[in-house]
């Protein structure tokens, strides 16, 4: 920087020409911000449908239930506090807009580091003016004062105090509790209560408005220049992309001295040029041990001075430039004819481009959020086979125990055809109605565990899928032979024939000589011998077939219905274990599915707005 010198009035002369300029060129962010407001809200809508949709399907003591209490706390307090983000928001855009032709230069810093001094020398060329050197000032070049927002702390500055004296208190105790200020044409100079005292509310206030600054001074006072706490403000200033000149206030000393007449008198003078560069050095070098600045501390400019050294000055060019405000003039009217109204154009944007970055980074939350949605939904993965294992086992435990009793009584029995069919018919029934008993108790056991209340859907589907086909009771027979003797009469008919024929004979031989008595004897034996076999019978054997009892079926019977039980079982657990995954999973997939595309869907429409911004700032 050259040492000419830039007065005040010249500064000012440099603020009022260019603010025609500062109206032409400003961009505000209303475009932007439309379609933002209207992300923001779509997502609020569309998350707050999904997860009362959700709710309404699931019972209270559903695991899933809680993850999703969960997403729809995180939900709230996220609108409450996008809300208050908004409305902070809102308050510095408001607060902005009333000074769209001028450049808005904003004093932070430090509680009694000279920010109100140095706001009445800019306004009347005087750290603490009276009413008599305002009244000898031009109206033209009057300053017009405003308030905004105050804090309530005690001993601070009354309500429109700036206004009704028309300048800032200064003084030893903490002065400044309201954002006031005062406009000069092309100029808003702005000043703000002081960072890290006793009274937090002051530097909260501070905060709340720095970032629509197009201009930041930060103070701090020459006693302690450099402080962490002054760092790290600076820091996160510097990370918000603001423009930045550091002022070391206070940077003269006073000294005694002897008049012409030897009295005893105080003058200010300004501390030594090497002692007031090596405070410069040691600044710079404080912000270069930041890990985000090193490198980058030659872009924020320093400057030491005294006003009141300036003040007593004023007519001397060269103690006037030695005071420092010179330096600090010649670099307001360097910014404001260089980069003031690109500053004007673009501050707006850039804060606007930080604020809905600050939503998209709220997003974390319902992610994480999302992620504890994943444990109920592995922990139904996991458990569901785990538990339809268990309960096949014990139906089919019980359902054998069944079966089992149910055969003792009919194989008690088994001689009795009649019995033993209609018993199996009845067994069909029990068997049965038993079976799906144990299922709907299984399934209503690891729905509980699982989900805590039985789905209609499913208990539809167990009361209407049991099926056992009862096999037919047949009895097993074998065929056998059995030889039946039977004893003839034929040798005794044949005797009595003989006996009868011989009397016949020897009658027939007393009748007929020629024959004799003997002879007819002989022959009558001999036919009626042959006559009394042919009437008699032979002995002989009769062969009979014989169907005997050899078994039944039974005991296949009661095997064939282990096995349809176990394959009914079986296909009913594996079924109902896919059912109840898919209804649970279909739930719980959908609206983690949901809630990832209204999470992308936002950050996408906040990208999109960011990279609008960002081309408007490029050209």
């Amino acid at each position: 920087m050259s040492n000419q010198v830039i007065f005040r009035q010249d500064m000012l002369a440099t603020f009022e020409a260019l603010k025609e300029d500062f109206t032409k060129s400003l961009q505000n962010a209303k475009k932007q911000e439309e379609k933002f407001n209207t992300a923001r809200h779509n997502f609020k809508q569309k998350m707050a449908e999904h997860i009362t949709k959700s709710n309404q399907r699931l019972a209270k003591s559903n695991p899933l239930y809680s993850a999703l209490a969960d997403m729809e706390n995180i939900l709230q307090a996220t609108s409450q506090d996008w809300n208050e983000k908004i409305q902070k928001q809102d308050k510095g855009v408001s607060f902005r807009a009333g000074f769209n032709d001028s450049l808005l230069v904003f004093v932070y810093g430090k509680v009694k580091s000279g920010k109100s001094s140095l706001g009445n020398y800019m306004a009347w060329g005087h750290t603490d003016p009276t009413p008599e050197l305002q009244a000898q000032t031009s109206e033209s070049f009057h300053p017009e004062y405003f308030s905004g927002e105050r804090t309530n702390v005690k001993n601070g500055d009354a309500h429109k105090e700036a206004e009704s004296n028309k300048s800032f208190r200064v003084g030893a105790t903490e002065a400044t509790s309201s954002i006031q200020g005062f406009s000069l044409s092309g100029l808003t100079w702005v000043d703000s209560p002081g960072l890290h005292s006793v009274n937090a509310q002051n530097g909260d206030l501070a905060k709340q408005y720095v970032e629509h600054s197009d201009l930041i001074l930060y103070t701090m006072k020459s006693d302690s220049p450099g402080r962490e706490s002054d760092m790290r403000e600076i820091l996160e200033l510097y990370k918000a992309d603001k423009k930045i000149v550091l002022l070391i206030t206070g940077s003269d000393d006073t000294e005694e001295d002897e008049d012409e007449n030897g009295n005893l008198i105080k003058q200010i003078v300004m501390k030594d040029p090497a002692r007031r560069q090596r405070q410069i050095d040691h600044v710079r070098k404080t912000l270069e041990e930041l890990p985000e600045l090193t490198g980058k501390s030659g872009n924020i400019d320093i400057i030491a001075f005294s006003a009141r050294y300036a003040q007593n000055n004023q007519a001397d060019a060269d103690k006037f430039y030695d005071s420092g405000m010179g330096q600090l003039f010649a670099k307001l009217h360097q910014i404001a004819s260089e980069e003031g109204v690109k500053l004007k154009q673009q501050v707006p944007m850039k804060n606007f481009g930080h604020f809905i970055s600050n939503f998209t980074n709220d997003m974390s939350d319902f992610e994480m959020a999302l992620e504890e949605l994943q444990k109920p939904i592995a922990r139904i993965h996991r458990e569901v086979p785990r538990l339809v294992n268990e309960e096949s086992r014990t139906i089919r435990e019980a359902m054998k125990k069944l079966l089992e009793d149910e055969f003792d009584e009919i194989e008690a029995n088994r001689e009795d055809d009649s019995f033993v069919t209609d018993a199996l018919d009845e067994l069909q029934s029990i068997l049965l109605k038993e079976h799906r008993h144990l299922l709907e108790k299984s399934f209503a056991n690891i729905v509980i565990q699982i989900l805590s209340e039985m789905d209609k859907e499913l208990q539809a589907t167990v009361k209407s899928n049991a099926v056992l086909k009862m096999p037919k009771f047949e009895i097993k027979t074998r065929k056998t032979y059995e030889d039946e003797y039977h004893a003839g009469n034929k040798r005794t008919t044949a005797a009595t024939g003989a006996a009868i024929g011989g009397m016949a004979g020897a009658a027939l031989g007393l009748v007929v000589p020629i024959v004799g008595t003997w002879a007819g004897g002989a022959i009558g034996s001999v036919l009626g011998g042959w006559l009394g076999g042919k009437a008699g019978n032979e002995d002989r054997i009769e062969r009979n077939i014989i169907t005997v009892r050899a078994g039944d079926n039974l005991l296949s019977i009661k095997r064939e219905l282990n096995v349809q039980i176990d394959r009914m079982t079986t296909e009913q657990m594996n079924g109902f274990k896919e059912q109840l995954i898919d209804v649970a999973m279909q739930n719980a997939d959908a609206l983690k599915h949901s809630i990832q595309t209204e999470i992308q869907a936002f950050k996408n429409e906040v990208q999109a707005i960011k990279r609008e911004i960002n081309e408007v700032l490029t050209h």
